[in-house]
């Protein structure tokens, strides 16, 4: 029990990192609410909500039951993703954690692959550069260990 409570409290650090990050805060009292909506709903709703499937939970924004506009998606696997959507991909500002890869990206998305300058790490390691929407690892890449620039070949995220 202690192990699921410990692994839970690091989910939600986690969660409220990257929403600290990525500039959310808390609406004031009488500011918008969130609906639960049902499978049934899901695909008639606009507006915030919170809805769950046996894979994932996400609490934010809805346009026509798809992801559009800020929102959080914590799957089932440990992994949380935080940031813009756009008809239920990733576009925009987003940060993703996988709790069980001990991995972290940031960046901005477009059509869910990471575009532009972003981060990936892995434990201590990581690798900064230019993605492009067909390549998992950046051009070009600078990479870092506990902190200070290594070679890209010593990096456990290029081995």
């Amino acid at each position: 029990m202690l192990m699921k409570l410990v692994k839970h409290t690091k989910t939600l650090q986690a969660t409220g990192l990257m929403l600290f990050a990525l500039g959310c805060h808390a609406e004031p009292v009488g500011g918008p609410e969130y609906t639960v909506i049902t499978q049934a709903q899901l695909n008639s709703f606009s507006g915030k909500a919170i809805y769950s499937t046996e894979n994932f939970v996400y609490v934010g924004e809805l346009k026509a039951g798809k992801r559009h506009g800020y929102g959080v998606s914590y799957g089932k696997g440990s992994s949380v993703i935080a940031g813009q959507w756009q008809n239920d991909k990733l576009q925009g500002e987003a940060v993703m954690v996988d709790l069980a890869a001990n991995s972290v990206s940031a960046g901005h998305y477009e059509q869910d692959f990471m575009v532009g300058t972003g981060a990936l790490t892995m434990g201590e390691d990581v690798v900064v550069g230019e993605y492009k929407s067909d390549s998992p690892m950046p051009l070009d890449p600078t990479c870092y260990k506990a902190g200070s620039e290594i070679p890209c070949k010593e990096s456990e995220l290029f081995k």
